[in-house]
């Protein structure tokens, strides 16, 4: 099995490079981190499966064309794409500078853009193929002080639907992603103009746990998979009963999302990569799963 695999140099792409590796997988890994990923491609060697790096930034087509490009030139085939590479923000909205939160569209809206408009003609020619878009929790219901990161999620969850009638009857799948608060590297990476460092909401579950049901939608796929039971809790209260939830998870994330400590305005990995490929943020305690 052929795998593409972008924002693969840390965090969920990076787990979900490693399970797809376990099973022996072809996986092509992108992102802007050239260094990073030919680490990453060390470890899918290792973990049974073959690697290519193609550092790319997908906000550019031409360089997301290149990744199916190289992809066919090393493995002759591509059967799964993820699209999964996203930059974050925070901060009240006003105080949000325009050229951040385009930055954040660019990459989080245009970049799904760019891999499902060069991956879906190759599927629908082979008649078969797995998109697989990552949005969040945060797609189905809004928190409060990353205004431009949760827009992005609420349309890479309505995306995804759009194409899936497109898709009707030509033996492509589209899914959807649904993780809850993930422990990533994301959050030191993200842009912040809120004052305060920023931290996942608690419960924090692992980015196996995310990669893992990425590899399940290759053999059962579905529209729309939640990753975290809080979450899923969290979107059906939401759809239930708006009027309530709404207000309580806007205290329970004004509360619960930033450190006492101060942040002086910080663009992270918005415009220039940060070092650093770790699959996980330090976010949750040793014995949790």
């Amino acid at each position: 099995m052929n795998i593409v695999i972008t924002g693969a140099s840390s965090g969920i792409g990076k787990a979900t490079a490693h399970e797809f590796a376990r099973r022996g997988a072809n996986i092509t890994v992108s992102a802007r981190r050239g260094r990073e990923l030919d680490e990453v491609v060390k470890e899918i060697d290792s973990l049974g499966g073959r690697g290519l790096a193609v550092a790319s930034d997908v906000s550019d087509r031409e360089e997301v064309a290149r990744i199916l490009e190289r992809s066919l030139e090393s493995f002759g085939s591509v059967d799964v794409w993820v699209n999964n590479a996203a930059v974050s923000c925070f901060g009240r909205f006003e105080d949000i500078p325009e050229h951040v939160y385009r930055r954040v569209v660019e990459t989080n809206i245009i970049g799904y853009f760019n891999g499902a408009g060069i991956i879906l003609p190759y599927f629908k020619r082979r008649k078969k193929g797995v998109l697989v878009n990552v949005s969040s929790v945060a797609g189905t219901i809004a928190e409060p002080y990353s205004a431009p990161y949760i827009a992005t999620k609420f349309a890479v969850k309505g995306f995804s639907s759009s194409l899936r009638g497109e898709c009707m009857g030509t033996g492509v799948k589209v899914c959807t992603v649904l993780p809850a608060s993930i422990d990533t590297p994301m959050h030191q990476y993200a842009a912040n103009f809120m004052g305060k460092k920023e931290k996942p909401i608690d419960p924090v579950i692992s980015a196996g746990k995310v990669a893992s049901a990425i590899v399940s939608l290759v053999r059962f796929s579905r529209r729309e998979v939640h990753v975290g039971l809080g979450g899923a809790v969290l979107a059906m209260l939401h759809h239930l009963i708006p009027w309530i939830t709404e207000p309580v998870y806007a205290l329970y994330v004004k509360k619960g999302h930033f450190q006492k400590e101060p942040q002086p305005p910080y663009e992270g990995n918005l415009f220039e990569p940060i070092e650093g490929g770790s699959v996980d943020g330090g976010w949750r305690k040793k014995d949790e799963t």
